[in-house]
């Protein structure tokens, strides 16, 4: 029941070190700018980095390759292996290191005498808060005075200028008590971050319905401590959403207070069906010197049953991760004509949780409709599902 990895994921912001111009063979450039715009040769998107990996979204699309900067050179090495050198173009930022970007930081010496721990404050008042619907899920909260939400890629996001911390919240449309106690159990151990219950779960108070709260605790990827507080409230329709409130020790009680306000106030309706969808539908992409490909299908039988194959992101993934769960099962949505999340339930009893958009540009539709962009990767609809 926890989100804590992809979480921190969205948290993560452009390395310093590659804001700027960068130029390579045959006038190649690379612009990267502090807020995450990007443009590759002629391609404009948006990046983001993570220990040494470079993201490059366009269109929907996200491509990624590592990369390395040694004094003023940057190398970005293609998943084929392939690599390029691009030169900077001026003067590097100020917040730039030398050496090998990309690279863990050597540890700092240990001080002569450990400074004590600090003490978490307790949490400010806040004034009224501000309401907020998410109708693909038919839950309404109240978002906590001074913070601010959207939503991104399925995940429902809050953050505030003056208290540090991450509230995220995310459906599990077909969760069952069993699986929101064995999540928590499990923890989460994703891309160097780990963390563990540190308290028991137990009943917590919810306007909408039986939820169940609890405490994780842990480390990011650098070893820096990291505090969770999860609760997740049921619908009486099925399904949770779950909310997750990510911070540092010395600010947890304040962020614990803010997602337990969260997710006392939600309340729920019955949400919409989705009946659109049913298709197949298929991802591919060629390298632009046409040496590798990558292609993933899916189709979302009109009878409730799907199959897959190739390779299908999950949620703010980068379509890289191959799910091995089977090749098919059941599926289900919920949301409007437009997004919502679609589960899909595994022959082995696993199930995965995806978040979809329908794409309104003409340049995505086919003969059989609109593409769909399902788990962060736009498919192509090629057929009606009627299998």
């Amino acid at each position: 029941m926890v989100t804590c990895s992809l979480a921190l994921l969205l948290v993560a912001a452009v390395d310093p070190a590659l804001v700027g111009q960068w130029s390579g063979p045959g006038g190649i450039g690379l612009t990267v700018q502090k807020g995450g715009a990007c443009r590759f040769d002629v391609d404009a998107g948006s990046c983001r980095t993570e220990h040494g990996t470079l993201f490059f979204t366009v269109d929907g699309e996200t491509e990624q390759v590592r990369y390395s900067i040694v004094a003023g050179a940057l190398t970005i090495v293609d998943v084929d292996g392939s690599s390029l050198v691009l030169h900077r173009v001026g003067s590097a930022p100020p917040a730039a290191a030398t050496g090998v970007v990309g690279a863990p930081a050597p540890a700092p010496a240990p001080p002569t005498a450990a400074p004590p721990k600090p003490v978490a404050a307790a949490p400010k008042a806040v004034g009224k808060g501000t309401p907020f619907t998410q109708k693909g899920w038919g839950a309404s909260f109240t978002i906590p005075g001074g913070w601010k939400a959207g939503e991104k890629d399925g995940l429902v996001l809050a953050g505030s200028d003056t208290e540090a911390g991450l509230i995220v919240v995310r459906f599990y449309p077909a969760a069952t008590r069993a699986d929101l106690e064995q999540g928590f159990q499990q923890g989460f151990h994703d891309n160097g971050m780990n963390a563990q219950p540190s308290t028991a779960l137990s009943p917590f108070s919810a306007k909408g319905g039986q939820a169940l709260a609890g405490d994780l605790a842990g480390a990011d990827a650098q070893g820096n401590e990291l505090s969770v507080r999860t609760v997740a409230v049921m619908t009486p329709f099925g399904g949770a959403p779950v909310v997750a409130g990510l911070t540092t020790p010395p600010q947890f009680a304040t962020v614990k207070a803010r997602a337990d306000a969260l997710a006392a106030s939600a309340s729920f309706t019955r949400p919409p069906k989705v009946s659109t969808l049913a298709g197949d539908y298929q991802w591919f992409y060629l390298s632009k010197d046409g040496q590798y490909s990558r292609e993933a299908r899916i189709t979302l039988c009109q009878s409730g049953a799907f199959r897959r194959s190739g390779e299908m992101a999950g949620s703010g993934d980068s379509g890289s991760a191959v799910v091995d769960h089977g090749s098919g099962g059941r599926w289900s949505a919920v949301g409007d004509a437009q997004s919502g999340t679609i589960t899909l339930t595994y022959g082995s009893g696993a199930s995965e949780a995806l978040p979809f958009s329908v794409s309104t540009r003409p340049a995505d539709r086919s003969a059989y409709g609109p593409g769909v962009t399902i788990g962060g990767t736009l498919y192509q609809k090629t057929g009606p599902g009627g299998c």
